[in-house]
């Protein structure tokens, strides 16, 4: 796989091109913004950042990777960019003010160490394998996250049809029990009607017929 280097937020990143949502090494955070960075052409396990403050750090992974193996101070003004030569001896490196200063390494810094690039490969490919595995279990997380938030949502929606249709049968037997009711006042009025014509016809008393023969 590819490794490519870069800076920003604060810190330095080594990615990895199989490795898609996280760098696979990160220096940590700095006090001072960083601006450039640049792999050694000689050494696969140094490479090099500047500072804003004017410093230059040096990173050896075979030494520690956890801070930078040499650091000094290049000039009074922020170090804007650096570039190494293809032999990896001298560095030149831009300041704000507009001045160029040249730094050369020593032979340790610029010169391949024994077995240098298999093992530099060991810690990238280890460090490739943790990420993976860390990318794995947080896709694994994200799914269950949203295989639950579908339930809860299927669920949710399951609660509100059976709501909305308990609802719609309340609303379904007050217009029933409305009605029924509509239909009793009715039968009473045509009742009561029916009893007051009756009683006011001829020979008829209290609704009762008292005619002789």
């Amino acid at each position: 796989p590819k490794y490519f280097l870069s800076v920003g937020d604060w810190t330095a990143r080594v990615w990895c091109e199989d490795i898609k949502e996280s760098s696979i090494l990160w220096t940590p955070y700095n006090t001072c913004p960083l601006s450039d960075c640049a792999w050694s052409p000689t050494r696969p396990g140094v490479f090099l950042t500047s500072r804003m403050d004017g410093y230059l750090d040096i990173w050896d992974l075979l030494f520690k990777q956890d801070n930078s193996s040499l650091s000094f101070k290049v000039s009074d003004s922020g170090i804007y960019s650096l570039s190494i030569q293809d032999y990896g001896r001298r560095v030149a490196c831009g300041t704000l003010d507009g001045n160029l200063t040249l730094v050369e390494l020593s032979d340790r810094l610029h010169g391949i160490q024994k077995n240098e690039k298999n093992l530099v490969s060991a810690i990238l490919e280890r460090e490739m394998r943790r990420e993976k595995i860390l990318e794995g279990r947080n896709r694994e997380i994200k799914l269950k996250e949203k295989l639950e938030k579908a339930a809860a949502l299927r669920a949710e929606k399951a609660a509100a049809t059976e709501e909305k249709e308990v609802e719609e049968d309340l609303v379904s037997k007050a217009e029933e029990d409305f009605w029924s009711m509509i239909s009793n006042e009715r039968a009473n009025l045509e009742k009561k009607r029916a009893k007051a014509k009756k009683q006011a016809e001829p020979g008829t008393v209290n609704g009762e017929d008292k005619s002789a023969d």
